[in-house]
């Protein structure tokens, strides 16, 4: 064991200050900032539910690449669990779909009563 040196062993370290890899939190925060958009385009009266459909179908993809970049943070050995995040993720997802389930009730009533797409 005496022919060990210290000059064999490397180590790496990483450029950020804590070395820590967090959830993607901005990610979730866009993904419902968009979903209220579409929720105000069904519940406040804006009128066009097809536009509202669009653009919860816009955060629901937010949503998706927020839980694949998520899913590729979980594999670093330095990532920190949040259970708010899984939470809030979960949560705003969730949401996203009922809100796109309630544009697509308002969008096949409209239509059943003679309605246009945009109309």
């Amino acid at each position: 064991m005496t022919d060990w040196s210290t000059d064999q062993v490397g180590f790496e370290s990483s450029d950020r200050s804590d070395g820590m890899v967090r959830p993607p939190f901005a990610f979730v925060g866009i993904t419902g900032a968009v979903a209220l958009v579409s929720a105000i385009f069904l519940l406040g009266g804006a009128g066009n539910s097809a536009i509202g459909y669009v653009i919860s179908v816009i955060a629901s993809l937010a949503g998706g690449i927020t839980a694949l970049t998520d899913q590729k943070r979980r594999g670093d050995s330095n990532y920190v669990a949040y259970d708010s995040f899984r939470w809030s993720l979960v949560s705003v997802r969730y949401g996203v779909v009922f809100i796109a389930v309630l544009h697509i009730i308002r969008l096949a009533v409209n239509a059943a009563n003679g309605g246009g797409l945009f109309g």
